[in-house]
């Protein structure tokens, strides 16, 4: 238990963001694929009182997980076109939210990231290692 750290009490700061793995199940052929992208989620709304009444405000507009995720989502991180060029996070979010595909993927890795849970599998040895 050496290489263990001790948990730390931090004060809430608000603005403080933290980058975050958001594994991606894309449609292909006869399946998916899973890709993966990293979002910089807010933790403005993370402790429960907060998290508790953006959920509340998302449930009564009309397209409710758009606006939860517009709050949280503070930006990405690596995101490239198939050229290798970084692409603007205003791009990437406005493709995020026109594919129900990517707005599961980022509302599910935000919920892992507030529970403290990494995706399943990430950063693991696969058991054949």
């Amino acid at each position: 238990m050496a290489d263990q750290k001790a948990f730390v009490y931090e004060e809430d700061k608000p603005g403080r963001t933290i980058l975050w793995p958001c594994p991606i199940q894309v449609p292909v052929d006869n399946g998916v694929e899973e890709r993966m992208m990293t979002a910089k989620f807010s933790l403005d709304h993370v402790d429960e009182d907060a998290h508790a009444a953006l959920w509340d405000e998302a449930a009564i507009k009309p397209d409710g997980d758009k606006y939860f995720l517009e709050q949280v989502v503070a930006g990405f991180d690596g995101v490239t076109d198939d050229h290798g060029v970084a692409v603007p996070d205003e791009k990437v979010m406005k493709l995020a939210m026109s594919k129900r595909y990517i707005k599961t993927g980022l509302m599910t890795a935000y919920l892992q990231m507030r529970a403290g849970r990494l995706p399943k599998n990430f950063g693991r040895p696969s058991a054949s290692s």
